[in-house]
């Protein structure tokens, strides 16, 4: 058995005046993992405010992901144009040789993932 470093009455101590400086964390998953991606790609290299812009304007253009998928590139760059993607960049990133997460092949593979909720998580 090891020894803790940090006593555990100074983590205590640590997270006490985290809660009443920012408050309690609440944690409210939407259990959308592909939109979790898309807005993981969307924030690379801009700031939390652009990359949010072009993912609220990506989902109010496109309620699903296979509108997504199925839509022409220019319409999808015009949509998250705000997050600083080029449309040339966009392009290359949907020519790619990864398989779409919304296919039929892909949705199997992807069905447990869909069944993870708060009830049944082991997490």
């Amino acid at each position: 058995m090891t020894a803790s470093i940090i006593p555990s009455i100074h983590l205590t101590n640590v997270y006490n005046l985290l809660i009443d400086t920012y408050g309690e964390m609440h944690n409210d998953p939407d259990y959308d993992p592909l939109g979790g991606l898309v807005g993981t790609i969307l924030s690379q290299h801009t700031s939390d405010i652009n990359s949010g812009r072009a993912y609220r304007k990506l989902v109010d253009t496109f309620p699903t992901w296979e509108e997504v998928r199925d839509a022409p590139t220019e319409l999808v760059a015009d949509a998250i144009r705000s997050g600083g993607w080029l449309t040339s960049k966009l392009r290359a990133s949907r020519t790619s040789s990864t398989p779409s997460p919304t296919s039929k092949t892909r949705r199997k593979a992807a069905k447990p993932w869909a069944n993870i909720s708060p009830t049944n998580s082991k997490i």
